[in-house]
């Protein structure tokens, strides 16, 4: 995952640098539209996760609270 990781953020900014050289508005929609796609993938990956989990530590109250802002529309169906 290391490995990944330092992969995107050495070619991410090469990427849009070389998009960039051709036509900035067109860098700047590509980033745009590759932050949007970012964001949706995420709430349905966090959506996931606390469907599975389920809630089931409470003792961070401030972290459970933003998972439930989160989830107001998943609500959990585990019979835990």
């Amino acid at each position: 995952m290391r490995r990944i990781d330092l992969i995107c953020k050495l070619i991410g900014p090469l990427f849009i640098t070389l998009i960039d050289s051709i036509s900035t508005e067109v860098a700047i929609i590509i980033n745009f539209s590759m932050n949007i796609a970012s964001v949706i993938v995420e709430y349905f990956a966090i959506a996931r996760v606390c469907s599975v989990n389920c809630f089931h530590n409470h003792r961070h109250s401030a972290d459970v609270s933003i998972i439930r802002f989160i989830m107001k529309f998943q609500p959990c169906n585990s019979p835990r």
